[in-house]
């Protein structure tokens, strides 16, 4: 091998240019890794955002009011249901 001396050791330059590309890599890496942690936390601060839009503009839950609307919408899923499972031919 070139650069290799006969107990083992290398040469110095071959050495700085080993570190010097190593310490390339860490950095990209480590800007990588810092770019993805801001996208994230920009991507989460935005969904809280739509989230707190959202249950801003949500009008309240509509109670039932009619016990004969209750057992209908309650019969209707049940349909559903039974529609997905396949057990309805």
């Amino acid at each position: 091998m070139e650069g290799v001396h006969a107990d083992g050791s290398v040469e110095k330059e071959e050495m700085a240019q080993n570190l010097g590309k190593r310490k390339n890599i860490s950095q990209k890496a480590a800007f990588a890794a810092i770019t993805a942690a801001v996208m994230n936390y920009l991507k989460t601060e935005e969904e809280a955002a739509m989230v707190a839009a959202m249950a801003a503009t949500r009008p309240a839950a509509i109670s039932a009011s009619s016990l004969y609307g209750a057992y209908g919408r309650q019969q209707m899923m049940e349909m559903r249901r039974l529609l997905s499972l396949r057990l309805v031919r």
